[in-house]
């Protein structure tokens, strides 16, 4: 995959994600449904096809988990080393996963 493609799709991922999100704030929780269920495992099944563990966990903490709940700042990361370092973008992403293609 190459990096242009990769950040497209993060891009579109995070957009259906914030659309799923828009509608729960008018009581309509689409997440529940079968068709939005349907959605995830087809990104999940792509994204296990094109990347190892590792760079799906990567791609699944970004997606899920950087940004805090409460405040919706960025969270920080943790090399092996204990350096804090941050993911803020799509391209900061693609660096931490383009070694895990497959």
């Amino acid at each position: 995959m190459e990096k242009c493609n990769f950040v497209a799709m993060i891009n579109a991922i995070e957009k259906y994600d914030a659309e799923v999100e828009r509608w729960s704030d008018f009581g309509i929780e689409l997440y529940e449904l079968p068709i939005c269920e349907l959605t995830w495992e087809l990104i999940n099944m792509y994204l296990e096809e094109m990347f190892n563990e590792d760079g799906v966990d990567w791609i699944n903490w970004y997606i899920y988990e950087r940004k805090s709940i409460i405040t919706g700042e960025v969270l920080p990361c943790f090399d092996e080393e204990g350096k804090e370092f941050y993911v803020n973008t799509p391209e900061d992403l693609w660096k931490l996963v383009e070694q895990h293609q497959k």
